[in-house]
């Protein structure tokens, strides 16, 4: 503003109109003030050369150019950040997770595994309606789950502590805590200190007089499992722990590389990994038909390319969600990202 106002001669709104238009990053928004911008440098005693490559310069600036206060403001917040973060580490993070949204959740949630920063998922009697620190551990409220939301909590809280799934039950108010929210209750493990999700459902079931929905009978524990991350909107239960027995079976378990194994791999080194099928696109090359897939083990993505003679090989009809071992090498993208490439050495497992 000062150099539009005292050098340029324009008038302290115009100067202001200026400011805004930069800050918005329209520079174009700026160029009808130039003339008289030039003029009033020159009357300045600048000459019109030098004014119109301060003009530029100013032009130039505008693409990167922000607000002092601002910048004062924001490397404050980072640095106070940091040094919480630092110096207390779980105090933090139990504090961030209230203001996160459900994907930067499952972000912190990789962050605490990988950290074995202790937690509790939600307790029916220890949880409340936020995120709390007791001891060392990080308590998960309720509302973390799909379809808990605030008056649900709010109740829960209110009622606590339940000596029985009975007792929940009976005292409970049906009308903020109803039929679907108790279900996710049940497969998010809230209930577990009183039985197994299986027998909670059918108890739960039974205590309404009612029959159980047919998608909720006889479950396998890897079903259960499934539908407890799915709840939870996190990756509680990793893919492979999920499918040890299949992998166990087909003799690639100990094969799997983690994510960080697969990170400190060299570039042409053979790696093994295990997601789920996020997307993929078969397109025509010169060679034939080839692939490229996503797959994603919770916050953990692979970028796969199927060259054709192994596509052509393989012949296996993927659909979103599918589960998949694979088998191949490291390699540098175009892109510069990391990738597996598979070709004829390559293998690839449906699960």
């Amino acid at each position: 503003m000062g150099i539009f106002h005292e050098l340029g001669e324009l008038s302290l709104t115009e100067a202001d109109i200026i400011r805004t238009t930069i800050k918005k990053k329209k520079p174009e928004l700026v160029k009808p003030y130039k003339i008289r911008f030039i003029k009033g440098c020159i009357h300045n005693g600048m000459t019109k050369t030098k004014a119109k490559e301060l003009f530029e310069q100013l032009m130039i600036f505008s693409l990167y150019s922000f607000n002092r206060s601002h910048s004062a403001s924001y490397s404050y917040i980072g640095y106070v950040s940091q040094l919480l973060k630092v110096n207390y580490q779980i105090e933090f993070i139990t504090a961030l997770l209230d203001y996160a949204d459900k994907e930067e959740r499952k972000k912190i949630f990789n962050y605490l595994n990988k950290e074995q920063i202790k937690f509790r998922l939600p307790h029916i009697n220890k949880s409340k309606e936020k995120f709390y620190l007791k001891g060392n551990t990080i308590i998960f409220p309720f509302n973390v789950m799909n379809g808990v939301g605030k008056k649900a909590s709010v109740v829960i809280v209110e009622k606590q502590p339940y000596d029985s799934f009975e007792d929940f039950f009976n005292r409970i108010e049906k009308r903020k805590c109803n039929k679907r929210i108790i279900v996710n209750l049940i497969i998010s493990g809230v209930f577990d200190d009183f039985g197994i999700p299986q027998d909670l459902i059918n108890q739960f079931f039974s205590l309404r007089k009612e029959k159980v929905p047919e998608e909720l009978v006889n479950l396998s524990k890897r079903k259960w499992l499934t539908l407890k991350n799915n709840v939870l909107n996190l990756q509680v239960v990793s893919l492979k722990r999920l499918y040890s027995k299949k992998l166990k079976d087909l003799n690639v378990y100990e094969m799997i590389n983690t994510y960080d194994e697969f990170e400190n791999k060299q570039i042409g080194e053979p790696v093994a990994v295990l997601g789920k099928v996020l997307r993929f696109k078969e397109i025509d090359s010169k060679r034939g038909k080839m692939a490229f897939i996503n797959l994603a083990d919770g916050d953990n993505n692979y970028k796969i390319i199927c060259w054709s003679e192994f596509w052509k090989a393989f012949g296996i009809t993927l659909k979103i969600g599918s589960v998949l071992v694979v088998m191949g090498y490291k390699k540098m993208g175009r892109d510069k990202e990391t990738q597996i490439e598979l070709d004829r050495g390559g293998k690839i497992w449906k699960i």
